[in-house]
C-alpha cells in the first residue's frame, strides 16, 4: 500500500470508527447549550404528553364504567317496565315536538314584532320627511326629497318583511296547535302506559 493509500485509509471515518477513535472524539465534544435548552423542552414536553395520556385512559376508562352501569341500569328498568315505555314512547316524541314548534313559534313571534317596529319606524320617518318638505312652502327641496324617497323604499321593506314574518308566524303557529292536540290525543290514547313508564 503506498503512502497516499495510507493517509486516506486513516482519514476514513469509517475506519476510525472501528478504532474507536471517532466516538472518543464525540465525547470530548461540548454540547451546544442550545440543544441541551431544546433536549430539556422536549422532555417537559414529553412528560406532559405522558400524564395527559394517562389521564386520557383513565377518563375512557370511567367513561366505559358509566356506560356499562347505565346500560345495566336501562336493561333492569326496561325489564321492570314491560313493554309501557315502548307503548307510551309516541306520546313523548310527540310532546318533543310540541316543545321544538312552541320554539319556533315564539321565534317567529319575535322576528314579527321586530318587523312591526321597522314598519312603524319607517311610517314615522315617512311622516316627518312630509312635515318637513311641508314647511318649505312649496320651494323643492332636494334633501328633503332624497329623505322622503329613502323612507317611502324603507316603509316598501319593512310592509315585505313584516308580511312574510306574519306568514311565517301563522304556519308556525298553526304546526305549534298541531303538535299539541296530538300530544292531547295520544296522551288519552296511551294514559296508562304513560303512567307506568314515570
Amino acid at each position: 500500500m503506498s503512502r497516499n493509500a495510507k493517509n486516506v485509509a486513516d482519514e476514513n471515518p469509517f475506519r476510525r470508527a472501528s478504532n474507536g477513535n471517532m466516538f472518543n472524539d464525540y465525547e470530548n465534544d461540548a454540547i451546544d447549550p442550545r440543544v441541551q435548552l431544546e433536549l430539556e423542552s422536549l422532555n417537559v414536553a414529553t412528560d406532559a404528553i405522558n400524564k395527559l395520556e394517562v389521564e386520557l385512559d383513565d377518563g375512557r376508562a370511567a367513561f366505559r364504567q358509566v356506560l356499562t352501569e347505565s346500560t345495566q341500569k336501562l336493561n333492569t328498568l326496561s325489564k321492570k317496565l314491560g313493554s309501557c315505555i315502548e307503548k307510551a314512547r309516541p306520546y313523548y316524541e310527540a310532546r318533543l315536538k310540541a316543545r321544538e314548534a312552541q320554539r319556533e313559534t315564539q321565534k317567529a313571534a319575535v322576528g314579527f314584532e321586530r318587523a312591526s317596529s321597522m314598519h312603524a319606524a319607517a311610517i314615522e320617518m315617512v311622516t316627518l320627511s312630509e312635515q318637513g318638505m311641508a314647511k318649505q312652502g312649496g320651494k323643492f327641496e332636494p334633501t328633503w326629497q332624497e329623505m322622503l324617497n329613502h323612507a317611502t323604499a324603507k316603509v316598501n321593506q319593512a310592509e315585505l318583511e313584516k308580511s312574510l314574518s306574519e306568514d311565517e308566524h301563522k304556519h308556525k303557529s298553526r304546526a305549534y296547535n298541531e303538535a299539541e292536540q296530538q300530544v292531547k290525543q295520544l296522551q288519552k290514547q296511551l294514559k296508562s302506559a304513560i303512567v307506568k313508564s314515570r
